[in-house]
């Protein structure tokens, strides 16, 4: 019996790995970029680098920790990554640790989440309401923004992230809190907070000064 050696299964076949592999090349950079975002850049126009924009930041003690919270502010993004999670749709928030020059490694543990002495709902972690049976490219999303964890580790030089979400708009909370730790809005310009991600000293908040 001859056997028949039909090209199109493996020619299939090889389009949905590529196709599987470029969305995890394209999209999980790009919806990191979103935190980096601002509506300006959503509507298309050019971005000013001295526009202000708010953000919230804390300081833990004198040991050179540093956290910054930034929110995400492309509303399209947003919604995608409503689909990973349960009863969105929700406002998402980065918050990012540096530790500068503490020795020992830092942690942080928001398993509880962030009150405001404002009011309103707590921020929670993502982890804690993203769905099972989400989409395999939106899960290796969200921990790429640091969305499958409520802890962090973060040693000397290093830097870590958590993704935080809520479901009313963050803009007038003037602060955020968990324990001993509080983190209070400030408005910086683009090109102060640019810089100071490029080149983080210390944890100096004076680099956040306008």
């Amino acid at each position: 019996m001859e056997r028949r050696n039909d090209p199109l299964v493996p020619i299939l076949g090889s389009l949905v790995a590529i196709a599987v592999l470029a969305s995890l090349v394209f999209l999980v950079p790009g919806i990191t970029q979103w935190f980096r975002s601002t509506p300006d850049a959503v509507a298309g126009e050019s971005l000013s680098p001295t526009k202000p924009i708010e953000i919230w930041l804390g300081q833990d003690g004198d040991d050179g920790i540093t956290l910054v919270l930034e929110p995400l502010t492309d509303q399209k993004a947003a919604r995608r990554l409503d689909t990973a999670m349960r009863d969105g749709p929700y406002h998402y928030l980065s918050l990012t640790v540096y530790n500068f020059a503490r020795d020992e490694p830092y942690m942080l543990d928001v398993n509880k989440g962030l009150a405001s002495p404002d009011g309103g709902a707590r921020l929670e972690t993502a982890a804690k309401l993203r769905r099972a049976d989400a989409p395999p490219h939106l899960r290796a999303v969200l921990d790429g923004l640091g969305g499958g964890k409520a802890q962090l580790t973060v040693r000397r030089g290093e830097q870590g992230q958590l993704l935080l979400v809520v479901r009313e708009a963050p803009t007038n909370r003037t602060a955020f809190v968990s324990g001993h730790l509080r983190l209070e809005r400030r408005e910086v310009t683009r090109r102060t907070l640019a810089v100071w991600r490029a080149h983080p000293t210390g944890g100096d908040a004076g680099m956040f000064e306008r």
